[in-house]
């Protein structure tokens, strides 16, 4: 199995979608599988089932909770005495943008929504992976070079204002008096 993932049918924007999960299996179709998973209690038997298929991917369809609740499940479930002895890692996780937030995927540049991701992953199993990272790595140095440019733009601007409220700050000398 290629591809594993969950669904969370409680984040924003799976709520009224209740077809959700046969939805992203459609598109996944037989290169892996899509379980809805209605709570924290119901993630650890779906990842013990992706670990024991071999999963390459897991995809966590419901926003930045979703791969929160994934991976620290997933690093509960590797611990396990079944896993533990096993030189089993954790597979490439992918967050989408379907939640309310979407701090993780926005940061490390995942762009489109959960249907793209998967078939982009069923598309091209093998590499999937390094065009992943490529873009990755192009979205990480863009979003440096913006953050540079905008911290140097950020500092003197600080820098200005405080010049500038500095001498505000100075009340003017009462006049002299002349004798």
């Amino acid at each position: 199995m290629e591809i594993g993932a969950i669904t969370n049918p409680n984040s924003r924007k799976n709520r009224n979608r209740p077809d959700r999960a046969s939805r992203l299996q459609r598109i996944v179709g037989d290169m892996g599988e899509v379980h809805q998973t209605t709570s924290v209690e119901s993630i650890k038997p779906v990842l013990r089932d992706f670990l024991r298929k071999r999963a390459r991917y897991w995809v966590a369809d419901g926003g930045d909770g979703a791969l929160h609740w994934m991976l620290r499940m997933g690093m509960e479930v590797l611990q396990e005495d079944e896993f533990a002895d096993q030189s089993v890692t954790l597979p490439t996780m992918l967050p989408t943008k379907g939640g309310t937030i979407d701090f993780v995927a926005n940061n490390v540049g995942i762009e489109g929504d959960a249907e793209g991701i998967l078939a982009t992953l069923r598309g091209s199993s093998s590499s999937t992976a390094s065009s992943f990272r490529s873009a990755r790595t192009a979205s990480r140095r863009r979003r440096a070079a913006s953050a540079s440019a905008s911290t140097r733009s950020t500092t003197r601007n600080k820098i200005r204002t405080r010049a500038r409220s500095s001498r505000s700050w100075r009340t003017p000398s009462p006049p002299r008096r002349s004798r």
